[in-house]
C-alpha cells in the first residue's frame, strides 16, 4: 500500500492538471446548466409577453369593432350593424376572459384588469338601453346619436388609455427580458470559449506529460531489456562455461579412474593370478571364495568401465560421435527392454569436440527421459548430414510429452538440452507425435561438405 502511494504521488504532474480538466468541465457544465434553466426562464417570460401583448392587440381591435359597430347602428338604425355588432361583443367577452387568466399570475396588473371588466361591464347596458330607445322613436334615435357620439368617444378614449398602458409596460417587460436572454446567451458563449481554451490547455498538458512520462518509460523499458539480455548472456555464457567445467571434470575424473582404479583392479588381478599358481584355489576349502572374490573383481572392472563411459565416453574420444551414439542406444534400450531401431551415416561426420559432446549430451538425456518418463516399447533414433547441417532424431512411441514449452517445476532436462544446442549455434525441437510417442530433432550447421548416406542397424 505504501509503494503505492509513493507511486501516486511521484505521478501527481500527471493527475492534477486531468483532474483540474475534469473538475473544470464538470464546474462548467454546472454553470452552463444554470445559465440554460434561467435562459429557458427568460424565454418563458418573453413568450408570455409576447401571448398578452397579442391578447391586449385583439382585446383592443374587438372593443374598437363593438364600439364602431354599435355607433353605426346607433346612427342609421341600420340593422345590418347588429350581427357584426353581437360577434364583436362576443370576441370582447373571449379576449377579456383569456385577459384575466393570463394576468392572474401577475398580481400587480389586477387592478388594471379589473378597471377594463368594469368599463366593458359599464359599456354593454348602456349600448344595449340605446338601442332599445332608438328603436321606438325618432326623437330617441336622436337622443341615441348624441349618447353614441360623446359616451362613446369617452369610453373608447378611456379604454384605449388603458389598454395602451398595458402594451406599453408588456413591451417594456418584453424589451428587458430580450436583453437579458441575449447577455445570457453572451455569458454562456464566453464561458463555453473560455472553459473550451482552457480545458485544451490543460488537456495538452496532460498529454504533453503523458507522452513525456510514455518516453521516460520507454527508456526504462528499453534499458531494462538491455540490462536483461545482457545478464541472459551473462548468464548464458556462465552455463556454457560450467558445462565446459563440468565436461572437464568429467574426462578428468574418467581418466583417473582409467588409471587409478583400472591400475589398482589391474594389480589385484595379476596377485591373484599368482596367488592361483601357488595354491590348489580348486580345494573344497577356498573355491566358492575364491569364485566370489574373481566376480567381485570382474564386477568392479566392468563397474569401472560404466562410470567412466557415463563421464565421458571413451568411444566418442577414440571412436566418434557415431560409436558412441550407437553405444548408448543399445545400452539403454537393453536395459530397459525397448526395440531399437537405429540409423546411422557410413563415414564419421567431422565434428570438434565441443558439437561432439554437446550432441552426445542431448542424445543421453533424451534416452534418460525416455527409460523414466515415456513408457515406450521401441525407439529410432537417426542421424543424417547433409552439406549445411546435422540432423539427429530421437522418436518413441511411449505417452507423449504433456508440454514441451512448459517443463514441470524442477526439470531442468529440457532447459540444459536447449542450452547446449543454444551453444554451439544449433537449435533443439521436442514434441508429441500421432498417435502417440514424442519426437526429439537437433540440427548443426556444419561446414559445406558431401552429404552422407545412412545405414541400418
Amino acid at each position: 500500500m505504501q509503494e503505492f502511494l509513493s507511486a501516486f504521488l511521484n505521478r501527481r504532474y500527471l493527475l492534477l492538471p486531468l483532474v483540474a480538466a475534469i473538475s473544470l468541465i464538470a464546474i462548467v457544465c454546472y454553470i452552463t446548466e444554470m445559465e440554460r434553466a434561467e435562459v429557458m426562464n427568460i424565454a418563458q417570460d418573453i413568450r408570455s409577453a409576447e401571448g398578452r401583448l397579442r391578447l391586449l392587440g385583439d382585446f383592443a381591435y374587438a372593443a374598437a369593432d363593438m364600439e364602431s359597430e354599435g355607433r353605426g347602428y346607433m346612427l342609421t338604425l341600420d340593422s345590418r350593424f347588429l350581427t357584426p355588432y353581437a360577434d364583436a361583443t362576443r370576441r370582447v367577452e373571449k379576449s377579456l376572459a383569456d385577459l384575466q387568466t393570463t394576468y392572474s399570475k401577475l398580481p400587480d396588473k389586477d387592478a388594471q384588469i379589473r378597471q377594463i371588466n368594469e368599463l366593458v361591464t359599464q359599456k354593454n347596458p348602456i349600448i344595449k338601453s340605446t338601442l332599445d330607445t332608438a328603436q321606438f322613436t325618432k326623437a330617441g334615435s336622436e337622443f341615441s346619436k348624441q349618447t353614441s357620439t360623446i359616451e362613446g368617444l369617452l369610453w373608447m378614449r378611456q379604454m384605449r388609455s388603458m389598454i395602451e398602458q398595458l402594451r406599453d409596460e408588456e413591451r417594456s417587460r418584453l424589451y428587458d427580458s430580450t436583453e437579458r436572454w441575449q447577455r445570457k446567451h453572451q455569458l454562456i458563449g464566453i464561458i463555453n470559449v473560455a472553459s473550451a481554451t482552457l480545458s485544451a490547455t490543460l488537456l495538452v498538458l496532460v498529454g504533453f506529460f503523458i507522452s513525456r512520462e510514455i518516453y521516460r518509460r520507454h527508456v526504462a523499458v528499453t534499458e531494462l531489456d538491455k540490462l536483461v539480455e545482457q545478464r541472459t548472456k551473462e548468464i548464458s555464457e556462465l552455463s556454457t562455461h560450467l558445462q565446459n567445467v563440468t565436461e572437464r571434470e568429467k574426462s578428468q575424473l574418467a581418466r583417473e579412474l582409467h588409471d587409478e582404479l583400472g591400475g589398482l583392479l589391474l594389480s589385484i588381478k595379476m596377485d591373484l593370478s599368482q596367488l592361483a599358481k601357488k595354491f590348489d584355489v580348486n580345494s573344497p576349502e577356498i573355491k566358492d571364495r575364491w569364485q566370489r572374490i574373481q566376480s567381485a573383481i570382474s564386477a568392479g572392472v566392468e563397474l569401472k568401465r560404466r562410470v567412466i563411459e557415463e563421464l565421458r565416453p571413451t568411444l566418442l574420444d577414440n571412436m566418434g560421435l557415431i560409436a558412441a551414439l550407437r553405444w548408448q542406444a543399445e545400452q539403454t534400450c537393453i536395459r530397459a527392454g525397448v526395440e531399437l531401431h537405429a540409423f546411422f551415416p557410413e563415414n564419421e561426420p567431422n565434428l570438434n569436440t565441443d558439437i561432439s559432446i554437446a550432441i552426445f549430451r542431448v542424445a543421453q538425456e533424451a534416452f534418460i527421459n525416455l527409460v523414466k518418463h515415456s513408457r515406450a516399447t521401441a525407439v529410432t533414433i537417426v542421424l543424417k548430414t547433409t552439406e549445411r547441417e546435422l540432423n539427429l532424431t530421437i522418436e518413441d512411441n511411449g505417452v507423449g510429452i504433456d508440454s514441451p514449452t512448459k517443463p514441470p517445476s524442477g526439470s531442468h532436462g529440457l532447459l540444459s538440452m536447449k542450452h547446449r544446442m543454444h551453444a554451439i549455434g544449433g537449435s533443439f525441437q521436442i514434441g508429441r507425435i500421432a498417435p502417440q510417442g514424442t519426437r526429439v530433432v537437433v540440427s548443426v550447421p556444419l561446414a559445406p561438405g558431401p552429404e552422407i548416406a545412412l545405414s541400418a542397424s
